[in-house]
């Protein structure tokens, strides 16, 4: 069987049951047989963190299938202004509303910076 990118092979399966895990499936003809190669989606986790966590807060987070769309958001709490989604210390993102395609999982920190005032 062949796997395409976002797929998990399940395993070869007669009338409902899992009679081989492994993609390659040998076995001796002794009467007709159905077999069906079972597919399933990969999924990831996606989750979010707010850097600080006086900052603000994060939502959208859960779990995803290959090539699903995720949508993270930033809420900036009093006092502290959004500075971006950062991976490895990279901005991905300047906006508060993040959405993209899933293809891996992820962790994404929501950087926040206090607002400064002058006196």
């Amino acid at each position: 069987s062949d796997v395409k990118t976002g797929w998990n092979f399940d395993g070869w399966k007669e009338n409902g049951i899992t009679v081989s895990a492994n993609a390659s499936y040998t076995f001796t003809v002794s009467a007709d047989r159905t077999l069906t190669a079972a597919f399933s989606q990969q999924q990831y986790t996606i989750s979010a963190s707010a850097n600080p966590t006086a900052g603000g807060s994060t939502s959208g987070t859960g779990t995803f299938t290959y090539n699903q769309s995720a949508t993270l958001t930033a809420a900036a709490n009093t006092g502290w202004n959004f500075d971006g989604w950062k991976e490895n210390g990279t901005t991905v993102s300047a906006n508060a509303c993040h959405t993209y395609t899933v293809d891996a999982a992820s962790t994404l920190p929501a950087a926040y910076l206090q607002q400064q005032h002058t006196i």
